[in-house]
């Protein structure tokens, strides 16, 4: 796989066809996947000799967000990361090779601090072949399958959670504008995506009661 450092970046990116554009986009986007996987690599060695204490941090994560201007969730994703990569060698090596993405990386990680690392060695072929052919977001619906069989009491209690903190709220601005915040679990969320009637989707999304402005969960 030929990485983007290696080619001289052009003069004049206007006098690329759409295919040239496209080609070199996906030429980055496998570098940025190596370079992501030289900096977990390199975090893991970090972590170990807890190299973050130096500087005067009190954790892993606050060290990435300070020092790599990362947010919270970045931050706590390579630390997932770098932690569990090494426990998967058949993943380690399909990012090695440009298989697979270091999104696809950091879903496999997840996946083996949920489920634990004997099921995520069983699994983990399984997962490296799904990943091959998915994107990262169809591969987290594999994973969760996954840990559905694995630990099943879980995932209920998590659903349960999310399910309890679904909320909607309806405010109307100065300036006569609407706005909406809320939290929706991820059933909620799908149907509000696939409907096409805003109000269905709030019924749907199991939020019927209009209390006020307030549109929340019986």
């Amino acid at each position: 796989m030929r990485s983007i450092a290696d080619s001289a970046p052009p003069d004049n990116l206007d006098r690329l066809t759409r295919p040239a554009l496209g080609e070199r986009l996906i030429e980055i986007r496998q570098s940025i996947d190596q370079m992501e996987l030289e900096f977990s690599r390199t975090l893991a060695r970090f972590t170990s000799l807890q190299g973050f204490v130096g500087d005067g941090a009190v954790s892993l994560v606050q060290w990435l967000r300070w020092k790599c201007r990362l947010t919270p969730g970045h931050a706590f994703e390579r630390a997932q990361v770098a932690r569990h990569l090494p426990t998967l060698p058949v993943a380690e090596q399909a990012l090695e090779n440009g298989e697979i993405g270091y999104d696809h990386a950091a879903v496999l990680a997840r996946s083996r601090e949920e489920v634990g690392a004997e099921a995520a060695a069983k699994a983990e072929p399984d997962l490296v072949d799904w990943a091959r052919r998915l994107d990262p977001a169809r591969l987290g619906i594999v994973a969760r399958h996954l840990r559905h069989c694995v630990n099943p009491d879980g995932v209920l209690k998590d659903a349960n959670e999310a399910y309890d903190r679904r909320a909607l709220h309806l405010s109307q601005m100065m300036d006569g504008v609407f706005r909406i915040d809320g939290m929706l679990d991820p059933e909620g969320g799908a149907t509000l995506l696939s409907s096409s009637s805003l109000a269905g989707d709030l019924i749907l999304a199991g939020c019927p009661r209009l209390v006020g402005r307030d549109l929340i969960s019986p």
